[in-house]
C-alpha cells in the first residue's frame, strides 16, 4: 500500500512520513519479509511519530528531521498547550 502512494508523488517533492511508531532502521528502510523500500529514495525529509506520546525532536539524522510528537488528545491532564507540536512545512520540506 505504501509503495502504491509514494508511487503517486513526484521524485522532487519532498516527503514527510508519519507513522506511530519508528519501524525504520537509521538508513530510513522499511523492511517486510521479502521486499523493502528505502524512504531516502523518495526525497524524505522528516519522520514524525506519536509512539512515545512525547513532544521530542531528535534533530536531523543524515538529513531528515526525526519527531517523536503527541497525539492532540494526548496533551496531557489538562491539555496545555505546550504539549501541541507546530510544524512549519515548505517547499523543500521543514521550515528551520
Amino acid at each position: 500500500m505504501v509503495e502504491k502512494d509514494l508511487a503517486l508523488k513526484t521524485k522532487d517533492k519532498p516527503l514527510i512520513f508519519i507513522n506511530h511508531d519508528l519501524l525504520v532502521g537509521k538508513d530510513f528502510v522499511m523492511r517486510g519479509k521479502t521486499d523493502s523500500i528505502d524512504l531516502k529514495q523518495y526525497n524524505l525529509k522528516a519522520y514524525l511519530y506519536g509512539h512515545w506520546h512525547n513532544n521530542y525532536s531528535f534533530g536531523s539524522r543524515d538529513g531528515v528531521a526525526v519527531i517523536s510528537t503527541n497525539a492532540p488528545n494526548k496533551g496531557g491532564i489538562d491539555n496545555s498547550a505546550a504539549q501541541f507540536l507546530v510544524i512549519d512545512v515548505d517547499k523543500k520540506g521543514l521550515a528551520k
